[in-house]
């Protein structure tokens, strides 16, 4: 097999492929012994008759069109590889320029390819490093939220009030008449959450355990329900339990139950280190995505239009199997957020063009930095993962596909690139960062 590669421009190239008689002939024998069944030729049982009596009987052409489709793929894979080209999209306006048993075939096939990228300045960029240093009102929030986290909710006879949980039995009815959907028994309730439709859980404030009331709301013009929309509902309602939340003091004792600490001073002490870490870490990501940005936009590349449209329809993907988890689809996200599809979708162009921007510079960028990890420094990191893992390293090694082994080669990669983009970069220290404008989550 021959390829010949001509560029067509705008990153389309045509391939013309010539593929030899010996190899089609293996391809059309493939096919007739797979497929010979289906032909009924009169003197032969069914699946009996040779391959020349079938193309005698039905034509020489008869196994041509699916012989091709056999060799394609293959055929189409080594051509790509032959000329040196990375496709993009599928294969398109396949031509025929000839198709013979005795000689072969050649046709060609056009497609989209990754364009060629030409490396912006990378060295002596200018950039800050932001600092921040956490202070002890972060520390007295995140105690606050292990104090949240540890609450128990313990049974009172108090009357109800926001934020406690309680559990109710209700019907409701309209004009006299239950609704369907209108009752439940034992039905778990956190006053103040708007669960229910305004009004109603503000009547509930002020009941207590045993209580009955009758409850009184309008249900929305707008309610999904069209039945019960815009119309007067009673319910009545009786309340079973009131549990209140009951917070730990935060001292030695709680130090010891949430934490490796033992103290409520060592507990802080370790709150601050590891929020101070996170500050650390995601102030150095910002520097590391201003070098990599000024990069990205000092380099020239002309990308496909068919490139943006799969990042885009990939994006899209990835958000229809997040909301599946919610029980929605993306029409049904459309619908409830009032929001046009090509809208969204033409919004989303932009940042997908940027991501594939950063794709196609990281491997420029890393060869002009020599960054591409060594053997040993694999080895180092596959250590040190399965070191994280408890698990032999060997075995670990032995476990890995070749698309984990490749992830892996990938954030060595663009760890030592973001540490020589760095050294070779002319960064300033900026001044203290205002708590709220670096405060560290977690």
């Amino acid at each position: 097999m021959t390829a010949t590669k001509e560029d067509l421009g705008s990153n389309r190239v045509r391939l013309e492929i010539d593929v030899p008689a010996a190899r089609f002939q293996e391809s059309i024998d493939k096919v007739y012994r797979s497929s010979r069944g289906e032909f009924t030729i009169p003197g032969f049982r069914k699946g009996k008759a040779p391959r020349a009596v079938i193309e005698s009987h039905y034509g020489p052409g008869t196994f041509y069109n699916r012989a091709f489709d056999d060799l394609f793929p293959e055929v189409y894979s080594s051509a790509v590889s032959e000329v040196g080209v990375v496709p993009v999209g599928p294969p398109e306006n396949l031509k025929f320029l000839e198709v013979d048993g005795s000689k072969g075939i050649r046709f060609t096939v056009e497609f989209y390819v990754v364009p060629e990228v030409t490396l912006g300045n990378y060295e002596g960029l200018k950039a800050t490093r932001h600092h921040h240093t956490v202070s002890e009102a972060e520390i007295d929030e995140r105690l606050k939220a292990l104090q949240e986290e540890n609450a128990r909710w313990v049974e009172t006879e108090d009357a109800a009030e926001n934020g406690d949980r309680i559990k109710i039995d209700f019907s409701g009815s309209i004009g006299g008449e239950p609704f369907e959907g209108g009752q439940a028994e034992g039905y778990d309730l956190t006053l103040g959450s708007h669960t229910f439709i305004d009004g109603f859980e503000e009547q509930l404030t002020g009941m207590k355990p045993g209580e009955e009331r009758d409850v009184t709301v309008t249900f929305p013009e707008d309610y999904p329900a069209s039945e019960v929309a815009g119309k007067d509902a009673v319910f009545a309602v009786r309340l079973g339990t009131v549990k209140r939340k009951e917070l730990p003091e935060i001292d030695d004792d709680f130090a010891e139950d949430v934490s490796e600490f033992d103290t409520v001073e060592d507990l802080r002490a370790g709150t601050r280190e590891r929020l101070q870490k996170i500050a650390d870490d995601r102030l150095e990501a910002q520097l590391e995505s201003d070098l990599i940005r000024q990069v990205v936009d000092d380099s020239e590349m002309d990308i496909p239009k068919i490139m943006i449209d799969s990042e885009i329809e990939d994006r899209l993907r990835r958000m229809q199997q997040q909301l599946i988890f919610q029980g929605m689809t993306l029409d049904d996200y459309f619908a409830a957020t009032g929001t046009d599809p090509a809208a969204f979708t033409d919004a989303m162009r932009p940042e997908a063009e940027s991501a594939i921007k950063l794709q196609l510079v990281m491997p420029e960028l890393i060869r002009a930095l020599d960054t591409a990890p060594t053997e040993e420094e694999l080895k180092n990191e596959y250590a040190r993962i399965a070191a994280d893992r408890d698990t032999d390293v060997e075995e670990f090694v032995r476990q890995m596909s070749s698309a984990q082994k490749e992830a892996v080669a990938s954030q060595v990669a663009l760890r030592k690139t973001m540490d020589r983009l760095k050294e070779i970069s002319e960064i300033t220290d900026a001044a203290e960062d205002a708590a709220e404008e670096t405060a560290p989550e977690g």
